[in-house]
């Protein structure tokens, strides 16, 4: 990753993200690595990119589940500076902005991730029921069919939006 895209990714996220980036480079091998300019170490430089965007994923999760939602979404974002092309970071960071009943910003999120890696599960699932929460029925089940395809019924993430899209059509229907 280039030095202009590396200012622009983290100007874009603000001032927070650089301290956790440190400490997350430092955990797999080194500040000086990371912000080195990756000649003749192309690949090494872009593994460590990889590595510290799970780590910082990682501790998203962790976050997440202790249902510190603004340290999650922190965490996310810093994991998708490390690497722009973690669709995982993407697709939590909008279930985190779902939860957070920012539907709008959390399909942008789960549209990137499923840009990024199609058959993601978790972004399918979780953008299906943003797409419901939207009144886009057509797309929800449109995921609802890739999901079929994917991981079939048996899947949580097909029995959630299938029991999802079921729900908001006997909604509709009462209505």
């Amino acid at each position: 990753m280039g030095a202009i895209v590396k200012r622009k990714l983290l100007g874009a996220l603000g001032g927070r993200v650089l301290p956790r980036l440190f400490l997350a480079a430092a955990l797999v091998g080194g500040v000086a690595a990371f912000f080195g300019d990756g000649a003749g170490a192309a690949g090494k430089t872009t593994n460590r990119y990889v590595k510290i965007s799970g780590v910082l994923v990682d501790r998203g999760l962790a976050a997440l589940d202790k249902s510190q939602l603004d340290g999650a979404k922190t965490l996310f974002e810093e994991a998708i500076v490390a690497n722009p092309q973690n669709a995982e970071a993407y697709s939590y960071l909008g279930s985190v902005y779902a939860r957070q009943n920012n539907n709008e910003t959390a399909s942008k999120y789960f549209t990137t991730a499923l840009e990024i890696d199609p058959n993601l599960v978790k972004a399918l699932g979780w953008g299906g029921k943003a797409d419901l929460d939207a009144s886009h029925l057509d797309s929800a089940e449109a995921k609802l069919m890739r999901l079929q395809r994917i991981c079939g019924p048996s899947c949580a993430e097909y029995k959630m939006l299938s029991d999802a899209v079921t729900t908001y059509k006997s909604t509709k229907k009462a209505n």
